[in-house]
């Protein structure tokens, strides 16, 4: 997929000894194999395994301070990374996009709610009902779109207090997810049993809302 080449010429040059793409790599490989907080990390993941030796690194690689700065650094290559995916995923499988599937999840934080009105950081409907217990969490709304296939094509972030269902027509909206088609938009079946599937007039595409993990495509 051509990721390291896309990342070297993006990320910052190695400075302060710091090798960015380094950082990335076992962000990448500790999401895939333990996914945990980078607290887990830095302090507990990164020393037993045999990264240190394979990529060159050392501890500094992992310092709590050094993850988050990289993760900064990734924000704002967000439009391109995901072009860079929807065209490997053509090249590399034949994907298409007629079709995309569309669902919601969420994560919560432990931390009060943000006093910047623009942080999407708010109390809501807790998915894992952790409300249940008399406590609401801070949290965000996170959708994702796929293809049948569940290869990624975007994300989008939302405030948690944000209705299902108005979710869909801006996530898909501002996307060009292929240049001869235009997305769809499934305003009013989100959060119901049934999944929901719309298409606009002009539009080539369709985004269902179908729960992404079950094999669920409505015909």
């Amino acid at each position: 997929m051509h990721l390291d080449d896309f990342f070297e010429a993006r990320l910052p040059a190695f400075r302060e000894d710091t090798d960015w793409e380094k950082v990335l790599r076992i962000l990448v490989l500790y999401r895939l194999l333990s996914p945990g907080s980078g607290w887990r990390l830095h302090r507990h993941w990164f020393g037993p395994t045999a990264l240190a030796d394979l990529l060159g690194a050392d501890a500094r690689a992992v310092q709590a301070d050094t993850l988050y700065r990289c993760h900064d650094l990734l924000l704002p290559l967000k439009e391109e990374l995901f072009g860079h995916l929807r065209q490997s995923w053509s090249d590399l499988f034949g994907a298409r996009y007629e079709v995309l599937l569309y669902d919601l999840t969420s994560t919560y934080f432990e931390c009060d709610v943000p006093a910047d009105e623009t942080d999407p950081r708010r109390f809501g409907y807790s998915r894992d009902k952790r409300s249940s217990a008399g406590q609401q969490s801070v949290q965000v709304v996170v959708a994702l779109v796929v293809t049948p296939e569940r290869l990624p094509l975007d994300y989008e972030t939302f405030p948690d207090h944000t209705a299902d269902k108005t979710t869909p027509a801006p996530a898909a909206s501002r996307r060009a997810w292929s240049p001869s088609r235009s997305p769809a938009t499934a305003r009013s079946r989100i959060g119901s049993t049934a999944p929901g599937c719309a298409r606009h007039a002009h539009a080539r595409a369709a985004i269902c809302c179908a729960p992404i993990w079950r094999r669920t495509i409505p015909s």
